[in-house]
């Protein structure tokens, strides 16, 4: 890494020059490969080998041991991302399976995070990785983008959304989400 905190330099609304940096954590469930498919896979490659004739004088070669296979399908691990206004030039991706507590403080001292003057967290709501990022001494901390429209597009259906556009064959007309507004 060729980069540290400090030099994600950004203008403020009053025209200042301050170091600013995002700091994002979100879960992610990852697909692994249980111990019932890696039995099942084993069972299948083995017909196949019985089923296939080898050749005069060959000995067929062992197949490797089977390494252990996962409990669950799906097993959860924990990303973060620390970046500064120009996301190609300083950016920081860390993925980690099993304690999420420790790391944003891992990360931060590689960064060098506590030198940044707006330190800004941005989560999907989760309280384990708010909670992990309020350790940083975060600015500020709120939803990520993907989240707040998420939770603005829901609230906004459960308000009574006002007309929709719908496209005909007859050209447009406009209908109503609401049972009380008759079609126009």
């Amino acid at each position: 890494m060729n980069w540290f905190a400090r030099d994600c330099l950004t203008i403020d609304p009053t025209g200042k020059k301050v170091s600013r940096v995002y700091v994002s954590a979100d879960g992610v469930m990852v697909p692994v490969t249980t111990q019932a498919e890696k039995d099942q896979r084993r069972q299948t490659v083995e017909k196949q080998r019985r089923e296939k004739q080898r050749r005069k004088g060959m000995r067929r070669r062992r197949l490797p041991a089977v390494k252990k296979g996962a409990d669950q399908r799906y097993k959860q691990s924990y990303r973060t991302v620390i970046y500064g206004q120009d996301k190609q030039k300083y950016k920081l991706v860390s993925v980690r399976r099993g304690n999420h507590e420790s790391m944003g403080p891992r990360d931060s001292r590689v960064v060098r995070l506590p030198g940044v003057q707006e330190k800004l967290g941005l989560v999907d709501g989760a309280v384990c990785l708010r909670r992990n990022l309020e350790g940083l001494t975060l600015t500020a901390v709120g939803l990520d983008f993907f989240h707040l429209s998420e939770h603005v597009h829901g609230d906004y259906l459960e308000c009574g959304a006002p007309h929709q556009r719908m496209e005909t064959q007859h050209g447009s007309q406009t209908r109503s989400r609401r049972s009380s507004i008759r079609d126009i």
